[in-house]
């Protein structure tokens, strides 16, 4: 196996851990807070997701646009949008975006 082949192969296995987590995810449980001053398990989805757009826009240019937001600028502030459905949906886009990119 090469260095490469090692690095997808992670890669793969941290992004499949990321959407199954994502999938004990619900609209009960999104907005909790392992601190008062923390992200949301929602935010922090978000977060991971926005991430690798911002990768995607860096690596190769013009990619990125295979991916949707699922932040949104209020004033000073980044929400996450209220589906919680479309963030994994993201999630997933987002995953094989990144790997395509190899």
């Amino acid at each position: 196996m090469t260095t490469e082949d090692a690095l997808l192969e992670s890669y793969r296995r941290q992004a499949q851990m990321l959407g199954n987590l994502a999938g004990l995810v619900t609209a009960e449980n999104r907005t909790v807070k392992s601190d008062p001053q923390g992200w949301t398990l929602d935010y922090h989805l978000a977060h991971v997701h926005e991430v690798r757009y911002w990768w995607l826009s860096q690596v190769q240019p013009g990619s990125e646009k295979a991916v949707g937001d699922v932040l949104q600028k209020v004033g000073e502030e980044c929400l996450v949008i209220d589906d919680l459905d479309e963030i994994r949906r993201q999630l997933a886009l987002s995953a094989t975006a990144v790997e395509q990119t190899t």
